[in-house]
């Protein structure tokens, strides 16, 4: 994949991501009872779309700079999927945490578990977005074209 076309597709998926976490931040703060099931929604929609996103970056970004970058664009980019790899763990045992389970009568909990959840999305796409700008510099694609 052409290097702008990749760190393009990486910037639309980041900015849908936010888009969607600042919605569950809006339903997270409002009355429980009123937007739980937009609130359920949203929530499998950020995971859809984290998903999708991983999945990008590693077959990508990460890959193919592992395997074809420098010695130091390789580096990084391991240190970086393993991140990325932590990072989605992490996201994952939220996910399993909440759900199925009764988030109004826990609500304070699920509240401050969002919120924290939410916070360390939108820490690691910042990160991200400077480490995957610094991973693909001076590179013309990301995968190398198929013989």
């Amino acid at each position: 994949m052409n290097t702008n076309d990749a760190l393009a597709n990486v910037w639309r998926r980041q900015a849908e991501i936010l888009e969607t976490a600042a919605g569950v931040m809006a339903l997270i703060d409002s009355d429980p009872a009123v937007g739980q099931a937009e609130l359920v929604k949203a929530r499998w929609q950020l995971a859809r779309q984290v998903r999708e996103y991983q999945l990008f970056k590693h077959a990508e970004i990460f890959g193919p700079t592992i395997r074809f970058g420098t010695e130091t664009q390789s580096r990084l980019a391991a240190q970086a999927a393993a991140l990325c790899t932590a990072n989605g763990a992490e996201f994952h045992a939220y996910l399993t945490q909440w759900s199925g389970r009764d988030t109004l009568g826990q609500w304070p909990d699920y509240q401050s578990a969002t919120k924290a959840m939410v916070a360390g999305l939108r820490q690691a796409l910042a990160a991200e977005k400077f480490q995957i700008g610094r991973l693909v510099e001076g590179a013309e694609r990301t995968r190398q074209p198929r013989r």
